[in-house]
């Protein structure tokens, strides 16, 4: 985020749609997805990921982590 707001600056366009813009243009390493954070043409986060849980005594615990679906898929 610092560095998205760093960008838009640069590009003299410090606003809320600016810092978004950049933040999209970049590429990054998170902590809530293993894969580097991208974004795609629509905009969609290509890191994305969905976490499985299930509940053991009385606990979440994380079964599986499942790659969001190509862009051919269909519910």
């Amino acid at each position: 985020m610092i560095e998205a707001i760093r960008l838009a600056q640069r590009g003299n366009r410090l606003s809320r749609e600016g810092v978004i813009s950049a933040l999209r243009q970049s590429q990054y390493r998170g902590i809530a997805y293993p894969d580097v954070v991208k974004w795609d043409a629509r905009q969609d986060n290509g890191a994305a990921m969905t976490a499985l849980h299930v509940v053991e005594k009385g606990r979440f615990k994380q079964i599986r982590m499942i790659a969001r679906a190509s862009e051919t898929s269909a519910l």
